[in-house]
């Protein structure tokens, strides 16, 4: 009859658990021997107990043999995958030094850390100059599918950049447009001396 009892007072305190949060309830014994539930301490004269210290929870059991194997799942992407339609990244990019004449030209070569599938053409490389916009560049971190946005936004003694500037390192003769995996892009300097010009791009996959 006692373990009966303990049975339905288990049940009770699932039940009183499940509760909001609130709510802590308790086992607890009378000296006679009998269990209850109470919330949310037990009465005087009463002792609270745990399942397992009046013995209805027994030893854990041994453990059990290993199941079988689950099905392969699919290959991830690796830094090699090119980027998925409609994905973008980006980063920074930028160069500058010191030059004799503000005819010297210099180049600033970036490298995407993850490949496009296919080369861009030089409709598709768009070149923002410190507060400019374009409308397939509304900001940087952001280009339009298919676009390469190259954002300026720092510069100290620099000439004009255009978007005819960015070309293909990649291909021989360096001709407008990207690379898949990466681009270049011409700098001068407005004078002879330091000059910097630099800031981030975005290009999405179309």
């Amino acid at each position: 009859m006692r373990w009966m009892v303990a049975v339905g007072v288990l049940a009770a305190l699932a039940g009183a658990v499940s509760q909001e949060a609130a709510s802590a309830a308790v086992l607890c014994q009378k000296a006679s021997g009998v269990l209850c539930v109470r919330d949310p301490a037990c009465k005087r004269k009463e002792t609270q107990v745990t399942p397992a210290s009046i013995g209805i929870v027994g030893p854990s059991g041994p453990q059990g043999n290993l199941g079988p194997a689950g099905p392969t799942g699919p290959a991830g992407r690796s830094a090699l995958t090119p980027l998925q339609s409609g994905e973008t990244i980006s980063g920074v990019w930028g160069h500058g030094l010191t030059v004799a004449n503000a005819t010297d030209d210099f180049f600033a070569i970036v490298s995407f850390p993850i490949p496009l599938a296919a080369d861009l053409s030089g409709s598709n490389t768009i070149y923002v100059s410190a507060g400019g916009s374009d409308p397939n560049c509304p900001g940087p971190g952001m280009a339009a599918a298919g676009f390469l946005c190259v954002y300026e936004t720092d510069t100290e003694n620099a000439a004009t950049r255009f978007s005819f500037n960015i070309f293909d390192s990649a291909a021989a003769g360096g001709p407008p447009g990207a690379s898949k995996y990466g681009f270049a892009i011409r700098l001068g300097a407005a004078a002879a001396g330091e000059t910097f010009t630099g800031g981030v791009y975005a290009v999405t996959a179309p």
